[in-house]
Parts: structure tokens; C-alpha cells; sequence
């Protein structure tokens, strides 16, 4: 069960920031759970921390958490602020399951600043009531 349909809340944004797409993109993948497409975000050396979750170092690793992430199911992404400069970025939103809600921040660490993959992510996430 991969790449189900999630309705995504999100102000458009003037265009002139790629990242800012990149990195809303990318949530949404994550959402998804659309393999193909988390894979091509990520660089291979990719880092990450789930903090109080768990630590991946490596894309197989990083694309294994997500294969398990599935159960989850998201079904709904609102994004409220995406925020990017040079090497950085961050995005903080809710996100709803078909059982509760949570509230997410990430911040990211890009391996350059045009053509950017991710390579870093440290990502927080607290459940709403």
C-alpha cells in the first residue's frame, strides 16, 4: 500500500524560491509514501533524526523507515510556513491520520545550494489531541 491520494494545504507561493517547492514536495511525497519520488529528494547520504524516534543514516535506511511509516496513513497535510536560505530550509504544519492528528516541524540541510538534495533532516513531531 504506497502513494494514496492526501489532500495538501498549502499557500501558493511566488515561484521565485525552489526550494520552497522542493521542500513542500517532498513533505507530500513523504505522505504519500510515493517511493519513487522520496528517493529522488534525498541524497544518498542522507541523515536524519526523528527526534525521540529514531536515527537513519543512509538513503536505504531513510527509504525502509518510510516503507514501515506506511501504517500511518496520512490523509491530510497542512502546511504553515516554509522557510529557506542558502544550505537551510524548514516547513512546520499538521498532519492528520485516519486515527489523530500531529503537529510536525523539520528542518533540512541541503548538499548544495542549486540542484539541492536533502542530506540533512532533524524532524519533530508532537501529537495533538
Amino acid at each position: 500500500m504506497a502513494n494514496h491520494e492526501v489532500k495538501v494545504i498549502c499557500k501558493e507561493d511566488c515561484g521565485n524560491a525552489p526550494k520552497k517547492i522542493l521542500i513542500r514536495d517532498f513533505v507530500t511525497a513523504l505522505g504519500r509514501i510515493d517511493q519513487e519520488s522520496i528517493r529522488a529528494f534525498l541524497a544518498d547520504d542522507i541523515q536524519a533524526d526523528i527526534v525521540g524516534m529514531r536515527q537513519i543514516q543512509g538513503i536505504d535506511e531513510f527509504m525502509e523507515f518510510a516503507r514501515l511509516s506506511q501504517e500511518a496513513r496520512i490523509t491530510e497535510i497542512k502546511i504553515d510556513t516554509i522557510l529557506t536560505h542558502g544550505y537551510g530550509g524548514s516547513v512546520s504544519g499538521v498532519m492528520k491520520t485516519e486515527n489523530n492528528s500531529f503537529a510536525f516541524g523539520e528542518f533540512y540541510r541541503f548538499n548544495s545550494v542549486k540542484n539541492a538534495k536533502i542530506k540533512e533532516i532533524t524532524s519533530y513531531r508532537i501529537t495533538l489531541c
